[in-house]
């Protein structure tokens, strides 16, 4: 609603018909959405004015949200329309991906809409090149006798990301197909694993992710800087602290981390004062040479590049062990996962110009797979019109030439085909495409990520533990760019209800490509090797099954998403969207500049294309200048002499009372569904409380510096030694020495302590961080049992529970519905 409000608001210059259009286009959007199986006609739009002299306004409102996708959009019955004359003609929409999907279903829908517009008939038609529909979003069925009939893997797209705040995803899966889904709550259980088997250090791995933030912001900030030669001395890092305050929140729960949905690092509140770089190092812990404030780096066009270069000058100006380099690795692949290529091939300034447009909530799994979205929007309520297996060779202004010589004729063509097919140059374009859509094709990346999907007999790894994080053992080098995202995730996908024991291993980065070229069984192998060295304690079986994915090699998709590469900028989006003179229209997640590489953006771009075709067919929305949309209300004359005036000015007088009554009633109803909503969270929190109780507490960390062990044990021995030597300097036999003096006997005592008397305070500390351990760990797993079954109570609770609305809303409602 906000885009359409700006829209249409803005045009009519006036507060009275702003305030209406918010009103009661919100109105119209909350019918819609209250229950998004009924169509919402134009009729039931101009219903829900508050005045007659709003009627014509509601039309406008009702057309506008119509043709953007706001209202009637997905899997709803559309109203019949009569036929528009005997000449019939066709829209051929060549792709069945969602994108293409989301376009045929919304024009059906648009058609029948603005059927009086229309003076010819129109087919929608889709055209697939595979033997199947939806894409890149494709759920395959294991082979193997599995436990559940059906089971299945997804093998591309797999994460329905944001759950709420807008997502059309949202209505499309939960209240029209009514699909059953798996929340991925942010209290997962994960792992990262070193290159020893054991888990990763806390520690170290704050510390590191810490290092790996600094990076990433160093670089964003002089990536829209526009600066060569770097002196960062007056301080530029502004997000470290409140992105390590999150990081101490999200150890152990790294769902959007892990699972590189949208962007690795959510954007920080920014903190009230700068600093400088190398003060950031020193405040994460590590030892920085000297008093150096100046850190000298050369800035490249590419985000990878200048981030090794930043590391590269703070390795020079601070001692970063290899361990915490190799660590760094796991992060770097971690984001080449969610950007869908090296870092190397991103665009330094713009390869985040979508952060901000994230839909909220929580993120999903689709129980029995993500492509019953596909076979929803291609099935229900009625069947769309699909041939698949047909492969589109040329593309004309008269229509489609497929692989068999076959010409199918269009008036209208929208092309759906993935990014990677239009860089290959498989579909000739006649006439050629102009020059400012080629250059978009050619700015815009095209990444890759391959998955390895393992299925066993019996699981083997731990219950509970949903994502198992690896540092390959080749990643010890500032570059190793091979190397890092080479299993460096292992996803549990078992599917609920006691399915097959499934593990899918990640390939991101140069990776992905590696796996392009290698032979299935040694990726297994590989992969299975990792997972011993992990698992020390037992033995790892062979899959009984295994999928390995090669989208490069896929040639209707030729790799999996979109990014900005080093030359382009969020304008090559908007320019892929862009029709060609009204024949060629384009869809699909590469077109969408706020919402790329992501399921419900390729949805969004098949609701814009549907658009932009039925306005080339009707024109765009006409909004009247000569009269203005809602008509003033009458106003008292200012000589007023007669009764006839008197009585008019009774009038206005009374319809300003009627307005301040108004007023005063929408006041109320605020106070009373206030009130109601809070008992509700009240009464849900109570709930919790009484069948859970209060939600497991998080254990303490332990004191993991042995010298702060060792000063707590000494620190009464050294205060006498401090003392002593206080009453001899001051040959006084009361002094005493101050705290300061304390500490500086115990940190001289502690240097001349030797290693081997160390090590009964490092065995100490050893042994704490082990126990620390083992209670995050029996946290960790109480923790997501208390949240899974927290979040059913509320789905039970908001399900079964009615909604009690007293007698005064119920009124004050309806009066204000009249």
């Amino acid at each position: 609603m906000r885009r359409c409000r700006n829209c249409l608001a803005f045009t009519t210059e006036s507060y009275v018909i702003c305030r209406a259009y918010t009103n009661e286009g919100s109105s119209i959007t909350l019918a819609s959405g209250h229950n998004p199986m009924i169509w919402v006609t134009i009729e039931e739009a101009q219903g829900v004015a508050r005045e007659e002299r709003h009627f014509q306004l509601c039309q406008q409102i009702w057309e506008f949200l119509m043709r953007n996708g706001y209202i009637n959009f997905g899997c709803l019955q559309v109203p019949q329309a009569p036929v528009n004359g005997h000449e019939s003609r066709n829209i051929i929409v060549v792709g069945a991906g969602i994108a293409g999907l989301a376009a045929a279903r919304q024009l059906r829908a648009l058609l029948s809409a603005f059927h009086q517009k229309l003076k010819h008939r129109y087919e929608v038609t889709l055209v697939e090149g595979r033997p199947r529909i939806g894409g890149r979003v494709y759920s395959h069925t294991l082979a193997t006798g599995t436990k559940t009939p059906g089971e299945r893997v997804d093998l591309g797209a797999q994460i329905v990301t944001g759950f709420s705040g807008g997502n059309p995803l949202t209505i499309l899966l939960q209240r029209q197909l009514v699909y059953p889904y798996r929340s991925l709550i942010h209290a997962k259980n994960n792992q990262i694993y070193g290159l020893d088997g054991h888990v990763l250090d806390v520690d170290q791995d704050l510390r590191v992710e810490g290092l790996f933030n600094l990076l990433l912001d160093v670089a964003a900030h002089h990536g829209h800087s526009g600066v060569g030669i770097e002196d960062v001395s007056k301080g530029i890092v502004k997000k470290i602290d409140a992105n390590m305050d999150a990081q101490l929140q999200r150890k152990g729960e790294v769902a959007d981390k892990l699972l590189g949905v949208s962007k690795v690092l959510t954007p920080a509140k920014e903190s009230a004062t700068e600093s400088h770089p190398l003060d950031e190092l020193r405040r994460l812990g590590y030892r920085v040479f000297g008093d150096q404030q100046m850190l000298e780096f050369e800035r490249s066009k590419s985000l990878g590049v200048t981030m090794m270069n930043i590391l590269e000058g703070l390795c020079k100006s601070a001692t970063i062990c290899e361990d915490d380099r190799t660590v760094l690795q796991w992060h770097w692949a971690n984001m080449e996962y969610a950007c869908g290529t090296n870092l190397d091939n991103l665009s330094l300034e713009h390869w985040d110009q979508d952060d901000g447009n994230e839909f909220r909530g929580h993120h999903a799994i689709m129980v029995g797979g993500y492509s019953k979205l596909a076979r929803g929007l291609a099935l229900a309520p009625e069947a769309l019109s699909i041939r698949v297996g047909t492969i589109v060779q040329k593309v004309t202004p008269l229509g489609v030439v497929t692989s068999t010589g076959e010409t199918i004729s269009a008036d209208k063509i929208v092309i759906t085909v993935p990014l990677g097919v239009l860089k290959a140059n498989v579909i000739e374009f006649s006439p050629p495409l102009p020059v400012w859509k080629l250059e978009a094709i050619e700015n815009l990346g095209y990444g890759l990520l391959n998955k390895v999907v393992l299925v066993y007999e019996k699981q083997f790894w731990a219950k509970n533990i949903d994502l198992i994080g690896s540092i390959p053992a080749g990643a010890d080098q500032l570059n190793s760019a091979e190397d890092r995202g080479r299993f460096y995730m292992f996803w549990d996908c078992t599917s609920p209800g006691g399915g097959r024991p499934v593990l899918v291993a990640l390939m991101a980065g140069d990776a992905a490509y590696l796996c392009e070229t290698t032979q299935s069984q040694s990726l297994v192998s590989d992969a299975t090797a990792v997972l011993q060295s992990i698992h020390q304690d037992r033995q790892v079986p062979a899959p009984i099954e295994h999928i390995v994915t090669k989208w490069g090699q896929d040639p209707f998709s030729r790799g999996s998403y979109s990014f900005i590469g080093r030359n382009g900028t969020g304008k090559d989006y908007e320019s892929m969207a862009k029709s060609v003179e009204d024949r060629w229209y384009f869809a699909g997640e590469a077109t969408c500049r706020t919402h790329p590489a992501t399921v419900h953006g390729a949805y969004l771009s098949g609701l814009a294309a549907a658009k932009d075709v039925i306005e080339s067919i009707i024109g765009e929305q006409s909004i009247p200048t000569d009269k203005p949309l809602v008509p003033a209300k009458s106003q008292p004359g200012t000589q007023a002499t007669s009764p006839k005036d008197n009585r008019k000015r009774k009038a206005d007088t009374q319809d300003d009372a009627v307005e301040d009554d108004s007023k005063q009633q929408i006041s109320r109803l605020e106070d009373l569904q206030k009130a109601r909503l809070t008992k509700e969270k009240d009464d849900l929190g109570k709930l919790i409380a009484g069948k859970l109780g209060a939600p497991p507490e998080r254990p303490k960390r332990s004191n993991a510096n042995p010298f702060l062990v060792f000063q707590k044990d000494q620190w009464h021995k050294c205060r006498i030694m401090a003392d002593e030597l206080q009453k001899k300097r001051q040959n006084n036999p009361d002094a005493r020495a101050t705290k300061n003096q304390i500490r500086a006997c115990l940190g001289q005592t502690w240097r001349d302590t030797t290693d081997e008397d160390k090590q009964k305070w490092l065995n100490m500390v050893n042994e704490r961080r082990k126990n620390y351990d083992v209670d995050l760990m029996a946290w960790q797993v109480e923790n997501t049992r208390w949240q899974q079954a927290s979040l059913r109570l509320q789905e039970e609770f908001d399900r079964e529970r009615p909604k009690y609305i007293t007698r005064e809303e119920s009124e004050l409602l309806q009066s204000q519905r009249l």
